[in-house]
């Protein structure tokens, strides 16, 4: 279920849980799905320095969601060079565990994601940009 989307160009951002209500105590996982334009590449998330910056995930969540470890998608080929580079391309998919502590208050339990990039493309490096994407999820009882 797509909780929310956002787009900035080259890159679009959707937040997706497999379900909207949630139980206190639960846990289960958020997909952060980032699909970078053909022709585009965005740096990974462990990309070494280089002319461009590694793209950076920040997750912004209401008091009692706590985030397990992201697990990102290893690099791919580069489309406008060959080879193998630390970056994006196309469509990826990166998992977000998230624990529902017991503590949680009922009702509305926001949530959101801050994907901050620097593209690169045929014309070149392209400024650093992000897109955020806002979401809720409703906490039941236990």
């Amino acid at each position: 279920m797509i909780l929310a989307r956002n787009a900035r160009s080259p890159v679009t951002v959707s937040l997706e849980a497999p379900h909207r209500r949630v139980r206190r105590g639960e846990r289960l996982d958020v997909t952060l799905t980032v699909r970078v334009e053909p022709g585009f590449r965005i740096e990974s998330v462990d990309a070494p320095p280089s002319s461009a910056m590694a793209t950076t995930i920040q997750l912004g969540l209401a008091e009692g969601l706590t985030p397990g470890e992201m697990s990102a998608p290893e690099d791919s080929m580069d489309p406008l060079g060959g080879g193998r580079v630390r970056a994006y391309v196309g469509t990826i998919a990166i998992r977000v565990p998230l624990t529902v502590e017991a503590g949680c208050l009922p009702g509305p339990a926001p949530l959101a994601a801050r994907v901050l990039f620097q593209a690169t493309g045929e014309q070149g490096l392209l400024a650093p940009d992000q897109v955020e994407v806002h979401a809720e999820l409703d906490v039941g009882e236990s």
